[in-house]
């Protein structure tokens, strides 16, 4: 239960750090503590689905969290019908095919969990460069398998969420585990890479990319710090899609305290997409 200091961060204003948040630290372990005190505005805009409006910084490591990291389902924007697989897609699932190609030798009939899945491209790409693969592609979105999925036998669209399925009893052990623009949106994220450790094989690889805490760095004036009375609380309570922007050096050490990392970088997904400054790890383990 948290004290009544942590639920009422500013006086007559809804608590930014909601009563049913169950998180109450950063990433790296660092209590959440005076939130109002510590908020940083990184967009300027009125609505956006992706970036939250208000940020916490982390004073230990510099990874930012949305003001409120508490995540209902019911509130996600529903935009399926606006989802596609365009060329930057195509084009950013073959780049990764041959990074990865480039950085480990993977076997022609690795079994494969793409987590967070999406359309498809990348778990496409995947079949067809490993041609006696199986890949599964799990995404909690179960309209996404009618519309993007069926073409490829050697593909298996698993809905639901990546802890039910990597907790499932009777699922393979994963070769290769793919989660590419997954982990920002975790409210727990070292639990899910405890999770994918124990569904790998032995030696088996991790594959993660995600948007980090250096996205802001070139945006500038941004971050921004703002003052209680200048934050707009409805919308800072508002769920947005991405809770974690990690610091990279702290993701290379959540990485590493459970995996051999193989390679990592900041350049070579940031390149092609250019609308964030993403981390790029590839993990083996031990």
């Amino acid at each position: 239960m948290f004290s009544k200091a942590f639920e009422r961060i500013f006086k007559g204003r809804q608590p930014a750090y909601a009563n049913n948040n169950t998180r109450e630290s950063c990433v790296c372990g660092q209590i959440r503590r005076n939130i109002a005190n510590n908020i940083f505005q990184v967009t300027n805009k009125e609505t956006d689905l992706i970036y939250p409006k208000y940020y916490y910084k982390c004073r230990r490591c510099g990874s930012f969290s949305a003001v409120n990291i508490y995540f209902p389902q019911d509130k996600y924007e529903d935009n399926f019908q606006h989802l596609s697989v365009d060329d930057l897609k195509r084009r950013l699932a073959a780049s990764r095919v041959e990074w990865l190609k480039s950085h480990a030798e993977i076997a022609d009939d690795a079994i494969i969990f793409d987590l967070g899945a999406g359309e498809g491209a990348f778990a496409h790409a995947l079949a067809e460069a490993f041609p006696r693969s199986q890949v599964y592609a799990v995404e909690a979105d179960e309209r996404i398998g009618g519309k993007f999925y069926g073409q490829d036998p050697r593909v298996t669209f698993v809905p639901g969420f990546i802890d039910a399925f990597l907790n499932k009893q009777d699922r393979p052990s994963a070769d290769l585990i793919i989660l590419t623009d997954v982990l920002e949106h975790l409210i727990w994220p070292e639990e899910v890479l405890d999770q994918i450790v124990t569904a790998l094989s032995p030696r088996g690889l991790l594959y993660m990319t995600t948007p980090n805490a250096r996205t802001f760095e070139n945006d500038a004036p941004f971050p921004l710090p703002v003052r209680p009375s200048q934050v707009d609380w409805p919308h800072a309570n508002r769920t947005c899609q991405h809770i974690f922007m990690i610091e990279p050096s702290l993701l290379s050490h959540l990485v590493s305290g459970r995996l051999d990392i193989v390679a990592e970088t900041d350049e070579f997904e940031t390149s092609i997409r250019r609308d964030s400054v993403y981390s790029t790890i590839l993990g083996r383990k031990r």
